[in-house]
């Protein structure tokens, strides 16, 4: 709690994190606060076993390699590929090409995305089908429950995000 407490005050007087007071610094500040009353507040068994054990030990490792893998991976393409320039006689299985990945219910490939066209290699097109086809870990509950649901909101998705990004890359966006 003490280390908590610390964060807490080293980011509200811009020691650690941002500089300035903006979105980011608020942000970090109330994860800080949030997981200040979590451990002092929740019984030990929970804070230790489900907190400790299963989200820090299991799942940040894994959003953290990820998650880098996939900055690298953009990183990598970015450098070597111009998407748009080089490939631009084969936007129409580029689209493709993000729908089908879209379709891995995972937030990775999205991620990879977003990343490539905040830095301008993508098109707006692109980004607008991952976005509707994508639905990271939520379906994976779906899919333990109902592989049928699974594929049908899987279908619907694809279908959705295939038209509007061909609407968008018919309008040259």
């Amino acid at each position: 709690m003490i280390v908590l407490l610390g964060l807490v005050i080293a980011v509200a007087f811009g020691q650690l994190g941002p500089e300035k007071w903006n979105v980011d610094r608020v942000m970090f500040i109330l994860i800080f606060v949030l997981t200040l009353f979590i451990v002092g507040t929740f019984p030990n068994h929970f804070v230790d076993h489900h907190v400790w054990r299963h989200v820090f030990r299991t799942h940040i490792p894994r959003i953290f390699f990820w998650t880098f893998e996939g900055l690298l991976v953009v990183h990598l393409l970015n450098d070597r590929l111009q998407i748009d320039t080089n490939w631009g006689q084969e936007k129409w299985l580029i689209l493709l090409l993000v729908g089908l990945l879209g379709l891995i219910p995972e937030s990775g490939p999205h991620l990879e995305f977003v990343t490539l066209y905040s830095q301008g290699t993508i098109r707006f097109s692109f980004l607008v089908a991952s976005c509707v086809v994508q639905d990271g870990h939520g379906m994976i509950s779906i899919r333990g429950h109902s592989r049928k649901d699974f594929l049908i909101v899987k279908r619907i998705n694809f279908l959705t995000g295939a038209f509007l990004g061909s609407m968008a890359l018919s309008l040259g966006i």
